[in-house]
């Protein structure tokens, strides 16, 4: 007997793999389809999806930002720059996750908005924080820029809590699962299109100049098809 075979059961044919992801991406579809038919629901997505998909694609780009104030910091001037700027990329995001987990637990607050308004309120806030870091980065203010970019990571941290809630208190119960899906798929299509259109923008201008135009495409898009306020379903 050849004990160096692998085990039976974890023989899996590619093709089967390859099957059941084609009817998962075809059930993701139905269900974003379904849901979105109904105008309201969509909104939910929409306000749900967006502003995670934006912190996705901008958040590649901090790093560049904080090299760029390594540069310029007079501390450590002796040190290889490499290594000052891991020391600062790791103390930066050590004080991103702190930030973050402390808006997480505070997020209840943003309840006196009202349910209505939390979305639309987060959103502003976040889009124009990424506007800002567009700006300070166009004009090499680099401090201005880091501080815009973290608020959005926090703006993200305080809205989502209240949008998983909005979700499970406006979306009915026997629909809750399919918009989760929906919301999912939507969120990746989103991300997807984002990150294409702002790798190009980056290109063709520059890192600034793509997250001025990004914000304020996302901030007319949301206008347009999401609309200002949730409405109870």
């Amino acid at each position: 007997i050849n004990i160096m075979t692998y085990p039976e059961v974890l023989n899996h044919s590619l093709s089967k793999k390859d099957r059941n992801a084609t009817k998962n991406l075809f059930t993701y579809a139905i269900n974003l389809f379904r849901a979105v038919k109904n105008r309201k629901v969509f909104q939910v997505i929409n306000s749900s999806a967006i502003h995670t998909a934006y912190l996705k694609v901008i958040k590649d780009y901090i790093q560049p930002v904080m090299l760029q104030l390594a540069i310029l910091l007079p501390i450590l001037e002796t040190m290889e720059l490499k290594k000052k700027s891991g020391l600062l990329i790791g103390i930066v995001y050590f004080f991103i996750f702190l930030m973050t987990s402390y808006a997480s637990k505070m997020s209840f607050k943003l309840k006196r908005l009202g349910t209505e308004r939390i979305p639309w309120v987060t959103l502003q806030v976040g889009l124009v924080c990424g506007a800002l870091s567009g700006v300070f980065i166009y004009n090499e203010w680099w401090m201005l820029s880091l501080l815009s970019f973290i608020l959005v990571f926090v703006v993200e941290n305080l809205r989502k809590p209240n949008m998983t809630a909005i979700l499970s208190d406006d979306v009915p119960n026997k629909i809750l699962t399919s918009v989760l899906s929906a919301q999912s798929f939507y969120r990746t299509i989103v991300t997807s299109i984002l990150a294409i259109l702002f790798g190009f923008l980056a290109d063709l201008f520059s890192i600034g100049a793509s997250l001025l135009i990004i914000s304020t495409s996302i901030f007319l898009f949301y206008h347009l098809i999401g609309g200002m306020k949730l409405k109870k379903l």
